[in-house]
């Protein structure tokens, strides 16, 4: 059996069983995802060259710098991945990457340096892949015109299906205004909902084109990249293996399809276990425990006020509360805060009506330890019997849940 076969067994084997559900399965899954990348590495997969040019038009600034960037999320030297200076009317990257990468492209016409934030020219998302890639800006970064790149012509494509639909987009902008100006802060709170779930019917709106999109470049790169993000995003299982199963071997091999398997795996490990017990002190130094809250619906949300995902994920979680507590939903928040009063404040400004626990400690937190949580907004939907029923959450995707639990 050569290395494509295997693959190919491992994944039809991983779609189908998705691993058995025993104590020692997280073992078992990494070990699979270990083997699978190792049969990869080991059938040849070689890394593919890429060369990148950056050509700006009219540039009068000699001192002027280009950086690549992993994220745009937190800026520092790990999220730098290369930079480059003006040397003969052009900015040059070349390196190594073993598959497609998505990364930003940000213009410092200054040279002050990345964390010059003020200074920055502009930036723009693109792909790097093997290959000459050409970007040539006229006027602005973020209207720079890619060529020498298929994968850059499909994640444009994405991008004008996904932005060009107006849909919703009014009636957002409308009750932003509507937010801005409103003096009273009862009013305001239920704008702020009201707005919520308009963007959540916007969010949903543009999932579905992704889905079409999908549906229509089952070869491209970035459908397994939308897949991927849909996999972190809540979505289950069974509304995205038909469509990965779609995808060229070629993708679902890669790295990222693997990562793709291990998402699905993570959410679907914990689906029937007993949600472990624990005992954290709330903001008043009482003792909360988790089986404290057996006979409802639960909501165990590990968030801080620092996080800004966190933050805009808190308006579904209230309109969600006031509209199930009174059916048997609750929600208990696991802060991942280290300052105490961040954490009180953003819990008042918010208005988050459940009970909160925090030891203080960050990432370090030991309920955030115990779950073995790496990054958030993370959440578990546990049943009035201690047992996970779903994981991460986000958005719409909450209200869907709940909505098939008490409106059957």
């Amino acid at each position: 059996m050569d290395g494509g076969q295997i693959i190919l067994k491992f994944h039809t084997v991983l779609i189908n069983s998705m691993c058995l559900i025993h104590k020692n399965k997280k073992m078992i899954i990494r070990k699979s995802i270990l083997l699978i990348i190792l049969t990869v590495s080991l059938q040849g997969c070689s890394k593919k060259n890429y060369n990148l040019t950056v050509k700006i038009n009219d540039l009068d600034s000699p001192n002027a710098k280009v950086y690549l960037l992993n994220s745009l999320m937190k800026v520092n030297s790990e999220t730098i991945i290369d930079s480059a200076s003006l040397k003969n009317n052009k900015f040059s990257f070349e390196g190594e990457i073993p598959e497609p990468k998505q990364v930003f492209l940000v213009l410092s016409k200054e040279g002050n340096g990345i964390k010059d934030l003020k200074n920055w020219s502009g930036f723009l998302s693109m792909y790097l892949e093997k290959g000459n890639i050409l970007v040539s800006i006229k006027d602005t970064v973020k209207n720079a015109i890619i060529t020498g790149s298929k994968l850059n012509t499909e994640f444009k494509l994405q991008s004008e299906i996904l932005y060009g639909p107006k849909k919703y987009d009014d009636e957002y902008n409308s009750i932003t205004e509507s937010i801005k100006n409103e003096v009273s802060e009862e009013k305001k709170k239920v704008l702020v909902l009201e707005k919520a779930a308009i963007l959540n019917k916007r969010i949903k709106y543009r999932d579905s084109l992704l889905f079409n999109f999908i549906d229509k470049n089952p070869k491209s790169y970035i459908s397994l990249k939308t897949l991927n993000e849909f996999a972190q995003k809540g979505y289950e299982e069974s509304d995205l293996i038909p469509y990965f199963k779609r995808l060229p071997l070629e993708h679902r091999s890669s790295i990222l399809g693997l990562e793709f398997l291990e998402n699905l795996n993570k959410k679907r490990v914990d689906i029937g276990e007993l949600a472990i017990d624990f005992t954290q002190n709330d903001e008043n130094g009482n003792p909360i425990k988790l089986s404290d809250f057996r006979g409802k619906y639960l909501l165990l949300d590990f968030w801080a006020s620092w996080c800004g995902p966190c933050r805009a994920e808190n308006p579904n979680l209230v309109m969600a509360y006031k509209k199930y507590h009174d059916k048997g939903f609750n929600i208990l928040a696991v802060s991942l805060d280290t300052k105490r009063d961040a954490w009180l404040n953003a819990i008042k400004q918010e208005n988050l009506p459940w009970s909160h626990v925090s030891d203080l400690k960050g990432f370090d937190n030991e309920v955030a330890r115990l779950y073995d949580v790496k990054s958030i907004p993370r959440n578990l939907l546990i049943d009035p019997e201690g047992r996970i029923i779903t994981t991460n959450l986000r958005g719409y995707t909450l209200e869907e849940n709940l909505a098939k639990i008490f409106e059957k």
